[in-house]
């Protein structure tokens, strides 16, 4: 864990409190292109190519760089709450605040999870307020709200 990614385990933290317990069940790997594909989609981030990894202890992740754009997804993360987070990392990417923490080696600063809540709470139809209560609760800081998220189509699962 990088030192300049101040609240990385308190984001990880509220996820396994909060968010991996509404939707913790296995997707298969059709299910996570399309649920991507979705993601991309309606929030204007380019779809990756998708890695999946069969291990149960590495860590899923999205890697951008020279000549690579995908995420790495884990037997033990093929859920919707993971491909969520790690599809939020490549909005944070698209977004011209979310870049400069990346580039401030900030990967789960107050813009990544702004988005990440944003996601979940539309495509896993949970009240945003609720989310950010209880981000606020286990001590994880957001940035404010700049964008009305309601043209998110809702996921069925």
């Amino acid at each position: 864990m990088s030192t300049a990614d101040f609240q990385q385990q308190r984001v990880y933290d509220y996820e396994a409190a909060v968010v991996e317990p509404i939707a913790h069940f296995l997707l298969s790997r059709d299910d996570i292109r399309a649920l991507v594909d979705r993601m991309c989609r309606l929030t204007g981030t380019p779809v990756p190519d998708i890695r999946f990894l069969g291990s149960t202890t590495i860590p899923c992740k999205a890697v951008v760089g020279p000549g690579v754009y995908r995420i790495d997804i884990a037997d033990w993360g093929r859920t919707p709450p993971v491909v969520l987070h790690e599809t939020a990392h490549l909005a944070q990417y698209a977004d011209l605040a979310g870049r400069r923490e990346l580039m401030a080696r900030n990967h789960h600063g107050p813009v990544f999870v702004r988005l990440a809540i944003d996601i979940y709470s539309a495509f896993m139809d949970v009240d945003l307020d609720v989310l950010e209560k209880l981000a606020t609760a286990h001590g994880v800081v957001f940035a404010p709200r700049r964008v009305n998220t309601t043209n998110f189509t809702s996921v069925s699962f």
